[in-house]
Parts: structure tokens; sequence; C-alpha cells
């Protein structure tokens, strides 16, 4: 499944695959003024060449290499465009990692995709947007800042105020690290791979940078108390949801207080 939605002079790519009529997971990329920001999972590649043919892409930014952002890059390649990525995304790009069972099945397996460095700017012929290294979620990482308009097309920096899970490999530290920079900039919407637009970006990203760092003093003052990771995961979070079971701990709530409990 594609959805395609128009938010003002932005194009929204809603995707996921669909299973029973209903999508498994979705995810979003944007496309402005010539510009494609990530590709989508390859599970629905046929879908995505047929709702990008007609747009006159001129330049692809991935915000990482998660195959639900790249695994499309491939029909870009075809149109003759080299995504452009952070350096770190590069050989994992080039030669994807092992993917879990979920991750094969909810979006599909990566194909290789040749990219080049992005630059610190991305220009088009009405925009310009500055990359930002936002690393925490992956260390490859990087959001886009349309400095006159205000966005921040912010990948999976956000992806809500209240995020209770995270990936065994994440580093919540460094992500606090990045929203307190994106914080510093002058960010009125926000366009997150959620399939979320949110207008009033900036107060959003305060209320996840709020609720992460209370999250982390608190699991620090349990943990001096004597309680373990997993008493402090279920009094701070509550108990484990789908997530875990489906992804086998790969994104848990337990990771991510067995990550704020690390060391920064």
């Amino acid at each position: 499944m594609v959805r395609v939605t128009r938010v003002g002079e932005v194009v929204q790519f809603t995707m996921g695959r669909l299973v029973l009529g209903r999508p498994l997971y979705l995810v979003a990329a944007y496309y402005a003024d010539g510009l494609l920001v990530d590709t989508g999972p390859p599970a629905v590649a046929r879908e995505f060449a047929r709702a990008v043919a007609e747009l006159p892409v001129r330049a692809v930014v991935l915000t990482h290499a998660h195959e639900d952002h790249a695994g499309n890059s491939p029909v870009l390649a075809g149109r003759g465009l080299r995504p452009l990525a952070h350096p770190l995304a590069l050989p994992l790009l080039a030669r994807p990692p092992r993917q879990f069972v979920y991750q094969r099945v909810v979006w599909g397996r990566q194909p290789p995709a040749d990219a080049a460095p992005v630059p610190e700017e991305v220009a088009t012929p009405s925009l310009r947007l500055r990359v930002v290294h936002t690393p925490g979620h992956s260390p490859d990482h990087i959001c886009l800042f349309e400095e006159r308009r205000g966005w921040l097309f912010s990948g999976d920096l956000f992806l809500s105020p209240y995020v209770k899970v995270a990936r065994r490999d994440e580093n919540p530290h460094q992500t606090i690290a990045s929203l307190r920079r994106v914080l510093e900039l002058r960010v009125t919407t926000v366009f997150c791979a959620s399939g979320k637009v949110v207008a009033d970006g900036r107060a959003a990203l305060q209320r996840k940078l709020d609720f992460w760092e209370r999250l982390r003093d608190q699991a620090r003052d349990l943990r001096r108390q004597g309680r373990t990771p997993a008493e402090i995961s279920r009094m701070l979070l509550g108990p484990e949801g789908a997530f875990r079971l489906v992804t086998f701990g790969h994104f848990s709530k337990q990771n991510l207080i067995n990550a704020l409990l690390r060391e920064e």
C-alpha cells in the first residue's frame, strides 16, 4: 500500500505491507520541490515506483540506512538517481546487514544500494535544507532542516512524544543530545517518518526530550535504591506489549531502560 497525500508544498507517501487489508506498520517518505526524503520499505517497491513515476525527482536523501527508509533506493537508481546519505550509512546500504525475520516479513528484504555522502546542505530551486547529524536511533541518522519554512524532516528521531520502546542497538543518550541539537533550530513543522505531520513541532520535540530525560533520571534513582532493570522497566513503563513478542526482543521497553541505565 502506498497512500499519497499533499500537505501544502510537500507530498507525503505513507507506505506499508497489507495483511488481510491492514498495514502491518506504516512509514512515510516526503517529496518537495524535486527532493525525495527517504524511499520506504522494499515490500511496496512496485507501488512506490508507480507513485513516484510522474514526479520530477532530482535528488534523493536517506535519513538512515534501515530498510523501511532506504529499501526502495534501487527504484530511483533506475532513473539515474544516486541517493545521498551520511557516510556511516554507505557501507550498510552497499551490503545490508542480516535482517531479523520480522523485518523481512514487515518491510521486505533490503536490496543493496549505491549511495554517495550527503553534503552539509541540500538545495533545490526553492529550498535550502541543512543536514543535521542526529545519531541515537542509529549512528548514521540525519535530519533535514529548511530554515525559511521551519520544516524538519525528522526520520525516526521523533516518532511520538512518548516513545516507550527501543531497538536493542539504539542509544537513547545520543537521541537526547540530538533532540537538544534540533531544538536549537527554529523548527515549526515536523515531518515524521511515522506519518505524523506535527504543526507545533518544536513543542512536540520538547515533550519527547522531557519524557526521556525524566525517564532516565527516574530509572537511575530506582537503580540506586537497589531495583533491577526488569523491575524498573515494569514500574516505569508497565508490562511489555506485542512489540517485544513479535520482534523477539529486538524492540522492547526493557531495551530502552537498559540503555538509559548505561553510562552516557
